[in-house]
């Protein structure tokens, strides 16, 4: 399962924004952050009340989150928030899911080399 199979995914999609994240610097193959930004407030609401399956261990979780802060911004994680099952979020099948999503979606996005770059 993926955010792509979620009904809201449509609707969201054009905010997509994907970005590498290195913030400890040094890293040969760095991670990456999708994000969706300036939603529309409506919207919002419903992406966060979406469910998945998270990919480690199938339980339900809500995949669309906001960061503290961030009032019109959401990001996608895949998996267990760290706070409920450390091991999902560090495990292979979240790491498949965020390549998958790497080598998906990197046709549509506005610079589609960002994500080939590493």
């Amino acid at each position: 399962m993926s955010v792509v199979n979620i009904p809201v995914w449509l609707k969201l999609s054009v905010y997509l924004h994907v970005e590498k994240y290195d913030r400890d610097g040094g890293h040969d193959d760095p991670r990456i952050r999708i994000e969706f930004r300036d939603v529309p407030e409506p919207l919002m609401h419903e992406a966060m009340f979406a469910q998945m399956p998270c990919v480690a261990c199938g339980r339900p979780i809500n995949p669309l989150r906001r960061r503290e802060g961030d009032i019109n911004r959401l990001y996608y994680a895949c998996c267990c928030p760290v706070t409920v099952r450390v091991k999902c979020s560090r495990g292979a099948a979240a790491a498949a899911e965020y390549d998958t999503f790497k080598e998906r979606w990197a046709v549509i996005l506005k610079d589609p080399k960002q994500l080939t770059l590493f």
